[in-house]
């Protein structure tokens, strides 16, 4: 039953889309950043921060009026521990949320922000953990053609910890993430076909 509400505004936004440009679809490819985590040994095994990395991002949108759209967002990147711990932290996003467009012209194109909210999952060779994040996201789109549209994109994504969590990488290191908010920061590319 809780599904219920949910589905009925998810059928609401698709029918209100009805009418404006059809739906589309981005592939992103993006250079990622990440907050660093504490290392809780010493030596050789010791862990000083996170190797920014390449990202595949995923991105549906479905207008829902002449300058907003809804957004379904998927994504993963695998950072690597510093100074040469073995292992890596793997991050995956999953996220819904809207976009609003400033000034659009469906003939050039426009600058954009947005907000989101999901859950994110952080893995490394011992541990795997769920939380909430959320997404602050704005950029540019060009559009080329009426059914192309190109962005240049900056996101910041927000993971929620209310208490400290352990994580683990291959070779007995450890480490910690404090409680509050372990972000990543990204910017990309995003090509898109309008449907």
């Amino acid at each position: 039953m809780k599904l219920a509400p949910l589905l009925l505004a998810a059928s609401a936004a698709w029918a209100h889309s009805a009418a404006a440009e059809g739906l589309a679809v981005y592939g992103y490819g993006t250079y990622r950043g990440a907050a660093n985590i504490e290392s809780t040994t010493t030596g050789s095994n010791s862990i000083t921060g996170l190797k920014p990395a390449p990202s595949l991002d995923i991105l549906l949108a479905i207008p829902y009026s002449q300058d907003t759209a809804l957004e379904f967002y998927a994504s993963s990147s695998q950072h690597e521990f510093e100074p040469g711990a073995q292992g890596k932290l793997r991050a995956y996003h999953l996220q819904f949320g809207g976009v609003k467009y400033v000034e659009p012209n469906p003939d050039k194109g426009s600058m954009y922000v947005g907000f989101m909210l999901g859950g994110s999952q952080l893995e490394t060779p011992g541990t795997r953990d769920y939380q909430p994040s959320f997404s602050l996201y704005g950029g540019y789109e060009w559009r080329p053609a009426r059914n192309l549209g190109l962005r240049l994109e900056a996101r910041w994504i927000g993971v929620l910890f209310d208490a400290e969590t352990d994580v683990v990488c291959s070779g007995g290191c450890r480490a910690r993430i404090q409680s509050g908010v372990w972000s990543q920061g990204s910017l990309g590319v995003g090509v898109g076909l309008r449907f």
